[in-house]
Parts: C-alpha cells; sequence; structure tokens
C-alpha cells in the first residue's frame, strides 16, 4: 500500500507526468519519500551533492549566502517541481542552502541511480534539461532584477515571472495561482513585507493588479506586460 502511494505521489511531479509506467517504477524502487517538518534544513551549503529531490507537498526556498554574509533567496520551489538538481552536473558540494518553508512531503532519489534511469528515458532526459535552462534563466534575471530594478519594478517582475509559469486565462483576465505571502514576496525581491504590501495596494489602486487569497490577477494583462518594461 505504501509502494502504491509513493508511486501516486511520483505520477503528480510535473518532471513524470509523461513518463511510462516502467520508467517511474524504476524511479519509485529507487527513490524514497520523507515527511519534513516547516522551518527545516534539508541541506545545508557545501554539503556533499549526492541526492535529487522532487517536492510533492509544501513549499521549499534556496538560498544562497553573499560574500558579506546576507542571505539571498534564488527560489522558492513549489510542489511538484524538483530541487538539488545541480548534483547531476559536476556538482561536488552544495552551492545553496534548501529550507522547508511548511510541512513537506518529498522524494529523494541518488543522483547516480536517477543518471542511470534518465539514460534509458529520453523524454526524462530532455524534461530535465529544460527545466534545468528555465531554471537558471530564472535565476539569472532574479540576479539582474535585484541589482537594476527599482522597488516598483522589481514586486512588478516578480508578477511577471509568476505570470508565464503559473498564470492561466480567464477571459480577458490572466490568473495566477497566489501561493506566496508578502513576506515571501519580499524575501524573492530584497524588500520588506511592507513595501511589497503597499506597491500591490498601489497597482490595485490603478486597475493594474488585483489580487485575492487564491489568486494574483491581472485584469488587463497587455498593459501589465507594458508597464513591467
Amino acid at each position: 500500500m505504501a509502494n502504491e502511494i509513493k508511486l501516486w505521489h511520483l505520477q503528480n511531479i510535473n518532471l513524470f507526468k509523461k513518463l511510462k509506467k516502467p520508467v517511474l517504477e524504476r524511479i519509485n524502487k529507487n527513490s524514497k519519500m520523507t515527511a519534513i517538518p516547516g522551518k527545516q534544513v534539508i541541506y545545508f551549503n557545501d554539503d556533499p551533492s549526492r541526492t535529487i529531490y522532487f517536492l510533492k507537498k509544501g513549499k521549499v526556498k534556496l538560498v544562497r549566502i553573499a560574500e558579506d554574509g546576507q542571505e539571498m533567496i534564488m527560489d522558492i520551489v513549489n510542489a511538484g517541481e524538483p530541487f538539488g538538481e545541480n548534483a547531476l552536473f559536476d556538482e561536488e558540494r552544495r552551492g545553496d542552502i534548501a529550507v522547508s518553508m511548511d510541512d513537506c512531503l518529498l522524494c529523494a532519489i541518488d543522483k547516480d541511480r536517477f543518471e542511470e534511469i534518465a539514460r534509458n528515458s529520453p523524454g526524462l532526459n530532455i524534461g530535465l534539461v529544460k527545466f534545468v535552462g528555465f531554471r537558471l534563466r530564472k535565476f539569472r534575471h532574479r540576479l539582474e532584477m535585484l541589482t537594476f530594478k527599482d522597488a516598483r519594478q522589481r514586486v512588478m517582475e516578480l508578477i511577471k515571472e509568476l505570470s508565464e509559469q503559473y498564470g492561466r486565462r480567464v477571459g480577458n483576465e490572466l490568473l495566477i495561482r497566489n501561493f506566496l505571502t508578502h513576506e515571501e514576496m519580499g524575501e524573492l525581491t530584497g524588500l520588506k513585507r511592507q513595501t511589497v504590501s503597499t506597491i500591490l495596494n498601489e497597482l490595485k489602486k490603478e486597475g493594474v493588479v488585483d489580487f485575492n487569497r487564491k489568486h494574483i490577477i491581472l485584469p488587463d494583462p497587455e498593459k501589465f506586460f507594458k508597464l513591467s518594461k
């Protein structure tokens, strides 16, 4: 029964959804499902880089430490996404810190076992390469945003990024699944929570953005994207 539950969880990982059952069963056989409480370090910077993780439930933040000791959140991993994938690209030691933001359920697999499975599954290989490329572009974009953009531009750039990954059209509007608190948006943009709230309220008054507990809403997406340039 536990094995069937783990297989069901694996089938709901974005990277695995189009895989054939024999490939999924190999991943299932070689992975371990673990429940992690909130606010717990999953791995530290400079830990051995031997494991790939796939998040089924919860949120995980990936943090890098600058030379001056300042923390920088590079990404927030959501359910259905992998992390720690740099272990596949000759990373001997972790270059970031992974911390659970709330109660998480994740599957872990040794990188050598995963590489062996991926070599015999072109679909998995292609999906992984696309995902890694996407995350690298996101990291580069976030560094540029923190370096060159003012507070308002940072919030709008983050919303734009979220719209590309999680947005869906409903009539003329664009709905973005809202899984970030204002504090978490602040951590991703290098701003205080109060600053993020102020900017969002200003954008709402201008009719550019609306939001509720479930969604960030772009009433006129074209207008928003034009203003966010």
